[in-house]
Parts: structure tokens; sequence; C-alpha cells
């Protein structure tokens, strides 16, 4: 799945931005480097958001994300880096569509387990649930089973959490945004996004946790 990402660097992405506004001929070349640069990262972060995709699923919604994207570029102001309203755009999409194919599904519990709880064999754990969301490559064949369902659990958990608490995990742990990154994104200071953080995460462990003791 992995494909090979041509890096923009900041001068080069607001010039190729400015090219996609323009809605001629150019502005199709445009769209084309911004695809070639955060396509992979972007289906990467739809998976993350929702690990019950198949790899198919995932690229439909990419594809849903760009086309808002393109409909919508004249809204962007450079507030933020194209990346974080791109990964905003799909928190979205990805809302939309697991509401849709939930609907009607509602009910069951989360699976026993916590923020803490270890991953791999049962001898020999490669890191916490924790761990994983944000480093899911480090594990092997048999551990990624382990964590996809673990993820799913992070999935109904985050379900149950405030929308505050939802978008800024999803951002710092799901998108890989930087404090400053999801700051900007989030209309907040990073020291606010740090401790929002830190409490958010603590929450989503209580729910977990909750549910292990029912």
């Amino acid at each position: 799945m992995d494909r090979t990402v041509e890096a923009l660097s900041a001068k080069e992405e607001v010039a190729v931005l400015d090219q996609c506004r323009r809605r001629d001929h150019d502005s199709n070349a445009g769209w084309d480097r911004l695809i070639a640069a955060y396509e992979q990262p972007l289906i990467n972060f739809i998976f993350r958001l929702d690990s019950t995709l198949e790899e198919e699923g995932a690229q439909d919604q990419a594809q849903i994300t760009f086309v808002r994207a393109v409909r919508s570029i004249d809204s962007f102001k450079g507030q933020s880096s194209f990346k974080t309203w791109l990964f905003g755009i799909s928190r979205h999409v990805v809302s939309e569509e697991r509401t849709r194919r939930e609907a009607g599904k509602r009910g069951g519990g989360l699976r026993q387990s916590s923020l803490e709880t270890p991953v791999g064999p049962a001898d020999n754990p490669s890191g916490t649930l924790e761990d994983v969301i944000a480093d899911p490559d480090s594990l092997s064949p048999q551990e990624e089973l382990v964590r996809k369902e673990d993820c799913k659990t992070l999935t109904r958990g985050l379900g149950k959490l405030e929308e505050a608490c939802k978008e800024i995990i999803e951002l710092v742990c799901f998108g890989e945004l930087s404090y400053d990154e999801a700051a900007r994104a989030l209309k907040l200071n990073p020291k606010t996004v740090s401790s929002r953080l830190s409490r958010c995460k603590k929450e989503l462990g209580r729910l977990i946790e909750q549910n292990r003791e029912h």
C-alpha cells in the first residue's frame, strides 16, 4: 500500500496552491502534485480514524476528501498547512461515512482494553495500545491483526468522547500533526493543545476501563 511521496517544501506548496486556484489547464497539474504528495498520508490517516475499512474504502474516502478540497480551495487562506486543512476535511468525510454505515446498528460494548493494554505476544509485548496508534509499522503481521482489533476499540471509545477531545486526539495521534499545527487548525495555543490532549487521553482510557467493569 506504500507509495513514493513527492514531498513539497513550504514555498513549493504555496506556488502549487496558487496554481490550483486558477481553475484552468495548469490547475490540473497543480492538483496532480498535491495528490502525489498527500494521498498516501491521507489514506494512512483515514485508516487510523476507522480501522474497520478495507483499502478500497479508505481510497474512496480519500478521493471524496480531495473532491471536496477542489470545490472549496478558495476557502483555504493558508492559516494552517494544506495537510492540516485537508485532514480536517477528511475527518468530516470519515465521520459521515461511519455514521451512514452504523445507522441502525448502535449498541455493543467496548472490548476489554485500555490505552495501557500490551499488544503482541503475552510473553513479549511490543508496546501498549497507545504506542501503536502512532507507530503501526513497527508491528509484525500477527501483531498487526491485534492492532486492528485494538484500534476498533479506540474507534468506538472515541465515539463516546466530547467533540473537542475527539478532534484533538484524531489530529495529533492519528494525523501526526505537531502541537503547533494542531493549534493552528483548532485556533488554540500549543500549551492548550498539550494540556487538552493529556486530559482527553486520560478520559478515553477511563471510558475503556469503565467498560471493563461492566
